[in-house]
């Protein structure tokens, strides 16, 4: 059997300096904020209105998560519900994103509903999040 040079085995542009390449983690960063939607502010349908188009763009161009960076008091439950259903929809082949939810300040009310449907959720070490107290 050969012998592969593992450094140079298969891979486009090999012969570059491996200085040349992102770290993998700068990556990934990279795609999950450039795949990524604000939701700073009231959440109400003039928010669902500036975002829809964003985020029929990013599920057109790829399947790719879409990150959703969160800075609310939170909003009315019927835009929060149509935000929803545009992240979560599925494509015409029944394919869907997965939708990354992150806080980058406060979610409070609709912006922690928001932040607990995402496929994956986190929150900054300085973040505030709050949902409101239901009487049962």
């Amino acid at each position: 059997m050969p012998r592969i040079n593992q450094s140079h085995a298969a891979v486009p542009g090999a012969h570059r300096s491996a200085k040349t390449f992102p770290a993998p983690e700068t990556a990934l960063m990279f795609l999950i904020w450039n795949r990524a939607i604000y939701v700073d502010g009231k959440i109400d349908d003039e928010l669902v209105k500036k975002l829809t188009p964003e985020i029929l763009r990013l599920k057109q161009k790829s399947k790719q998560p879409i990150t959703v960076a969160i800075d609310s008091y939170g909003g009315n439950i019927p835009a929060l519900e149509a935000l929803i259903g545009l992240l979560k929809a599925p494509d015409q082949d029944g394919r869907r994103c997965e939708v990354y939810t992150t806080v980058t300040n406060r979610a409070y009310s609709a912006a922690a509903n928001l932040l607990a449907f995402g496929d994956y959720a986190v929150a900054f070490p300085h973040a505030q999040i709050s949902l409101p107290r239901f009487a049962l």
